[in-house]
C-alpha cells in the first residue's frame, strides 16, 4: 500500500511538473535602450504567438502619450527549440494613452475637437512608420529555450544574447 501511495505521489509531481512548464499564457521582459524603456510581451495560445511591445514617454511640459504594437505569429515548439514566423504586415499599432498637462490640456478642455486631431495625427505618423516600427520587433526564427518554469521563461537567439521573461497571465 506504502509503496503504491508513493509512486501515485511520484506521477503526480511529474504531471504537476510537466504542466507548470507550458508556454501558453502571457510573458514580459523589460528592455531598456539608452534611458527608453520598452515592455515587451510574448502572448502564447495553443496555436498561435502575438508579440507586443509597449512603450510610455512622458514630457513635463506636454504630459504622458503611451503606444503598443502588436505582431502576430505562428510557432512551433519541439524540446527546447522554439521556431517563430511573424506576420508583420498584419501588426496593429494603438494608442494607449494620451494624457495631456499644463497650457495643452486646458486647451483640450477648450476645444475637445483639438485632442481628436492630436490623435488622429500621431496615429497616422504610427501608420506611415509602422515598417521602421515593426522592424525594430524579433524578425522570427528558431530561439533555444534555456529554461523554462510555471513563472519564468528564458530565452536565447541565434546570437546567443538570452532574454528572460516573467510569466504575469
Amino acid at each position: 500500500m506504502t509503496k503504491r501511495l508513493f509512486i501515485f505521489a511520484l506521477m503526480l509531481m511529474a504531471a504537476v511538473g510537466m504542466q507548470a512548464q507550458s508556454l501558453t499564457g502571457t510573458w514580459k521582459t523589460t528592455m531598456t535602450e539608452g534611458e527608453e524603456k520598452m515592455d515587451f510581451y510574448f502572448i502564447f495560445t495553443q496555436s498561435s504567438i502575438t508579440i507586443k511591445g509597449s512603450v510610455s514617454q512622458f514630457d513635463r511640459e506636454v504630459g504622458t502619450i503611451a503606444v503598443s504594437v502588436k505582431v502576430p505569429c505562428t510557432y512551433t515548439h519541439s524540446g527546447n527549440k522554439l521556431n517563430m514566423k511573424t506576420n508583420p504586415d498584419q501588426a496593429t499599432l494603438t494608442i494607449d494613452k494620451m494624457d495631456f498637462i499644463g497650457e495643452i490640456a486646458e486647451a483640450m478642455k477648450k476645444s475637445p475637437e483639438l485632442k481628436k486631431m492630436i490623435k488622429d495625427h500621431v496615429q497616422k505618423s504610427m501608420q506611415d512608420s509602422k515598417g521602421e516600427i515593426v522592424k525594430e520587433f524579433p524578425q522570427g526564427g528558431e530561439l533555444d529555450i534555456v529554461s523554462l518554469t510555471d513563472t519564468k521563461l528564458t530565452l536565447r537567439d541565434s546570437t546567443g544574447e538570452t532574454i528572460h521573461f516573467t510569466k504575469v497571465r
